[in-house]
């Protein structure tokens, strides 16, 4: 009979280089990195799980998160399983107290235990992430169907952003996000030409990553709505909600929230408060599948919608993590991520995930989360790791 149970963790802290350089208005990058989680069992199977810590998102550093992780063999009985649903019976109680102030550790630690039980138990990880949505009270689907990932356009020149916007449409995508933030007069710009290229039939949302204040924000997204919007992603910086509720009553569209959202009492308090009309919930800034599936049910019984984000940076791990969450959690807005073949020249993971034209991702089989680690490079771009067993 098939048995779950870890005994060893490997942590690594990695950095890995991108392709080419992203930019938005609160950051620009190079490189990611990140902190990777890897369970083994008696049976020397692995699972795997990443973290992508972002002090300006969570307030949490790489080397914070992987201290923290560090330390859950000596404080954590991690679950024993024999079957699927115990397993997600087991995986719904640990996630509710398991590093409540590191979030994308959570996620890592969470991550790996899916893909590791997915292996033990020879099952996909969106069978696993079904029965956590049943036991969150989030609808999902009898099995994952293909989703459509939109394209994101940083921020650059007239021309690069033109240049981008043609691959995009060349590429059938129908879904584009666009950072906005560095100046008004720039943002209307970059909004006109993008209507112009890719045409009215292409839903267009915002992302200002926080960039505005209240008066700056009333202005952007007046001018920016008569390029036919959907959305403005986070307009105004995490820690100034105050006035969100404010600013939503006079948007002529809807607000989400990105940044000032990332715990269970985020949500909570958005919802109360009114503060956005749409959240955008990305696995490794809320902690992991258990969270990110409660975030959603908080939303649902608030009435706004959601989509589900990805970090800049997100291996192969977490791009299938996403991609098994997508395909089997109904309602979704709008799906982003599965970027891995775009951001890097070599994976930490095989197969990189991606998507094909139009967006369309189809649904991975596993067993887990599918992509297999690549020690080699996983040890080339490993800055800090060790090994730990674990309590028998």
């Amino acid at each position: 009979m098939a048995r779950f149970r870890p005994r060893r963790l490997q942590l690594h802290l990695v950095d890995v280089p991108f392709k080419t350089t992203f930019k938005h208005a609160a950051h620009e990058r190079r490189s990611s990195r990140n902190v990777l989680a890897g369970f083994e069992d008696d049976q020397g199977r692995w699972g795997w799980g990443e973290g992508l810590p972002r002090d300006y998102v969570t307030g949490e550093t790489a080397e914070e998160v992987f201290s923290a992780v560090a330390k859950l063999p000596a404080t954590v009985d991690f679950p024993a399983c024999d079957t699927p649903e115990a397993f997600a019976e087991a995986l719904t109680a640990l996630a509710g107290h398991l590093l409540p102030q590191h979030p994308s550790g959570r996620c890592a630690v969470e991550l790996a235990l899916l893909d590791l039980a997915g292996q033990v138990f020879e099952t996909p990880a969106w069978r696993i992430i079904a029965s956590l949505g049943e036991r969150t009270g989030v609808a999902v689907r009898e099995a994952p169907q293909t989703v459509i990932h939109s394209g994101v356009i940083g921020e650059g020149t007239l021309w690069q952003v033109t240049k981008r916007a043609l691959k995009m449409r060349m590429y059938g995508l129908r879904e584009i996000k666009v950072k906005v933030g560095s100046g008004l007069d720039e943002d209307i710009s970059r909004l006109r030409r993008l209507r112009l290229v890719l045409g009215r039939g292409t839903d267009l949302r915002v992302d200002a990553n926080g960039a505005w204040i209240f008066e700056e924000a009333v202005a952007a997204i007046g001018a920016l709505s008569t390029f036919g919007i959907s959305s403005v992603e986070q307009p105004l910086a995490k820690g100034d909600e105050s006035r969100l509720a404010t600013l939503r009553e006079a948007s002529p569209v809807p607000i989400a929230l990105d940044e000032s959202l990332v715990s269970l009492a985020d949500a909570k308090r958005a919802v109360t408060e009114g503060w956005c009309d749409l959240f955008n919930i990305r696995l490794s800034k809320c902690g992991g599948v258990v969270s990110a599936l409660r975030l959603l049910a908080e939303a649902r019984r608030g009435g706004l919608g959601a989509w589900l984000g990805c970090m800049v940076g997100e291996s192969p791990l977490l791009s299938a993590a996403g991609r098994a969450f997508a395909g089997i959690v109904e309602g979704l807005r709008h799906v982003e991520g599965a970027f891995d073949r775009h951001l890097f020249r070599e994976h930490l993971a095989l197969p990189p995930v991606g998507f094909g034209r139009g967006g369309a991702g189809t649904p991975l089989d596993g067993p887990g989360l599918g992509p297999e680690m690549q020690p080699g490079l996983l040890m080339r771009w490993t800055t800090q790791w060790d090994t730990f067993n674990l309590r028998p």
